[in-house]
C-alpha cells in the first residue's frame, strides 16, 4: 500500500469556490393581514467561505401594504447581518435579502448550526410577528488529515451548492484522468461528511491533481475543492 504525505487544508490544497447568484422568485399575491405574516427562505442552507458569505434571499407575505422591512440573520439571539430595507407591495408581499453577513462558525468543516431569519420592521427595529424561519449555516470547507492507510476526510457545503451530497475525489496525472474515490454521502441541509478513507483509490506512486466534487463524473462546471497529492512510498 502507498504511503502519502498528509493533505492539509491550508498548505497542500487550494480551495475553489463557485459563486452562487441567487434570484428571488415572484411572490404570489396574498391578502395582507396583521396576523398572517410569513417568511420563506429561498434555500435551507447558507454558506460562508472565509470572509465571503452566500447572499441570503427570502420572500415575505402578509405584511402591511407599503411597510418598510429588512431581513436579519442571527444565531442564539446575536445578529449576524441585516439587509437593506424595502417596501412591501400593495398586497403585503416582498422579496428581500442580505448581501453579506457574518455569524461566528469557527474554522474548518464541521456540522451546520441553526440560524434564524427574521423580517424586521424598519421604522421600529422590531421583529414582525410570524415572519421568521430557521436556516442552517455552515462553512464551505474541507480537510484531509492523519497518516497511514486511512485518512480523515471532512467536507461541508458542496452538497448545498450542487443539490447532491455524495462526494467523489477525482485524480489526474499530467492532465490524464487516473481514477476516482467515492468519499461518501454527507448529511443535513448543508451536506456535512466525516469519514475515514484512503488518500488515493490505487496503489501507485506519483503526483496527482485532485478535484473533490459532488459528482461521480468529473465536471469542471460544478463547485469543487482542488489540490495536489504526492505519493512517495509504499506500505509493506
Amino acid at each position: 500500500m502507498p504511503m502519502h504525505h498528509p493533505m492539509k487544508a491550508h498548505d497542500m490544497l487550494t480551495r475553489s469556490f463557485l459563486r452562487v447568484a441567487l434570484v428571488a422568485g415572484a411572490v404570489a399575491a396574498v391578502p395582507a393581514t396583521a396576523d398572517a405574516a410569513t417568511l420563506t427562505p429561498s434555500l435551507p442552507c447558507y454558506l460562508m467561505a472565509g470572509s465571503q458569505s452566500q447572499p441570503i434571499e427570502a420572500t415575505a407575505a402578509g405584511l402591511a401594504a407599503g411597510q418598510n422591512v429588512a431581513l436579519r440573520v442571527s444565531r442564539n439571539g446575536t445578529p449576524g447581518g441585516t439587509g437593506p430595507a424595502a417596501a412591501a407591495d400593495g398586497a403585503g408581499n416582498l422579496a428581500l435579502g442580505i448581501p453579506s453577513w457574518f455569524v461566528p462558525l469557527g474554522s474548518g468543516p464541521k456540522k451546520e448550526v441553526e440560524g434564524t431569519l427574521e423580517a424586521i420592521d424598519a421604522a421600529s427595529g422590531s421583529p414582525i410577528e410570524g415572519a421568521s424561519a430557521g436556516v442552517a449555516l455552515a462553512n464551505l470547507d474541507y480537510s484531509v488529515t492523519g497518516s497511514g492507510r486511512l485518512r480523515t476526510w471532512k467536507i461541508q457545503g458542496l452538497g448545498a451548492l450542487s443539490g447532491n451530497s455524495t462526494y467523489y475525489a477525482h485524480y489526474l496525472n499530467n492532465g490524464k484522468y487516473k481514477g476516482r474515490l467515492k468519499i461518501g454521502t454527507g448529511g443535513g441541509a448543508c451536506g456535512y461528511l466525516n469519514v475515514k478513507r484512503p488518500l488515493t483509490p490505487f496503489n501507485k506512486i506519483g503526483r496527482y491533481d485532485v478535484t473533490i466534487q459532488a459528482s461521480k463524473k468529473l465536471n469542471d462546471d460544478l463547485p469543487s475543492f482542488k489540490g495536489r497529492i504526492v505519493v512517495t512510498k509504499r506500505y509493506r
